[in-house]
């Protein structure tokens, strides 16, 4: 069985709490273990992890795929 390891959600920066909680419920809900949520007008990588909650460490890398996301952006 195939599971959604990571999501990632891309918003302003005025949305960003409201999609947090939206991020962290579907994590919850899916059993899926990282989350990100990218402010793009700021720059700003959130991390959340199902377990430990919000990660400011290393905020853009992904554990699932072995990758830091930031570096996706171009």
């Amino acid at each position: 069985m195939d599971l959604t390891k990571a999501i990632i959600e891309i918003t302003h920066t005025q949305g960003v709490r409201k999609d947090a909680q939206k991020l962290q419920e579907l994590m919850q809900v899916n059993d899926i273990p990282e989350g990100f949520i990218y402010d793009y007008k700021l720059g700003i990588w959130y991390k959340y992890d199902l377990q430990k909650g919000e990660q400011k460490e290393n905020s853009s890398w992904c554990s699932a795929v072995g990758v830091d996301l930031a570096k996706l952006l171009f």
